[in-house]
């Protein structure tokens, strides 16, 4: 029994972030992404193929890199845009791993996809650097529904994106199943 004016403490815990590592391809931290537009080929590539980019993180054998092919350097002409699955942004921070001066990653509200907040890697670097969006920076657009969208949008010198383990706080919607209505075969939406 508690005594009056007495509190419980009941400890709290944390959002673990979700991670976008590409470690089994574009489906990865409960996130699909698809090419939108572009002639980029198959991605991600191999940390192997790629020998002059490194994982600063965990190790992991794969990445996001826009001017290769699956395993083959293709150059920096190659342009794509990608789009990342729809969730529900959650306080905290975005952190990532990105080189090239030839892109960008932005998250994008869902509701206007020309809304978005953009970080451009600026080092004509393969190293991989540590880029972020702050939760304050993101603090108007909590609980709301966003997408990341990765663009390779340069074509000369150190024109590709280079980018891995991103890891955001949110809930990510998986589509309810559903049978579609007079219908008297076993299809689902």
């Amino acid at each position: 029994m508690l005594e009056s004016g007495a509190f419980i403490w009941i400890p709290t815990t944390t959002l673990e972030p979700n991670i976008v590592d590409f470690e089994k391809g574009l489906t990865s931290g409960g996130l699909t992404f698809t090419m939108i537009s572009g002639d980029l080929g198959l991605q991600p590539t191999t940390y192997a193929a790629a020998w002059d980019s490194s994982n600063p993180v965990n190790g992991g054998q794969r990445l996001f890199r826009s001017d290769f092919n699956g395993g083959v350097k293709m150059g920096d002409q190659l342009q794509c845009v990608y789009h990342s699955s729809v969730f529900r942004l959650k306080p905290g921070d975005i952190t990532f791993d990105y080189a090239g001066n030839g892109g960008f990653i932005a998250l994008c509200l869902a509701s206007d996809a020309n809304n978005c907040k953009i970080n451009r890697p600026s080092a004509e670097s393969t190293t991989l650097q540590r880029g972020s969006f702050t939760s304050t920076d993101l603090q108007e657009w909590m609980e709301r529904q966003v997408f990341f969208k990765l663009v390779d949008d340069r074509s000369g010198a150190w024109g590709h994106l280079a980018i891995d383990n991103i890891a955001f706080h949110g809930t990510v919607d998986v589509p309810s199943q559903r049978r579609l209505r007079g219908s008297a075969h076993q299809a689902w939406v």
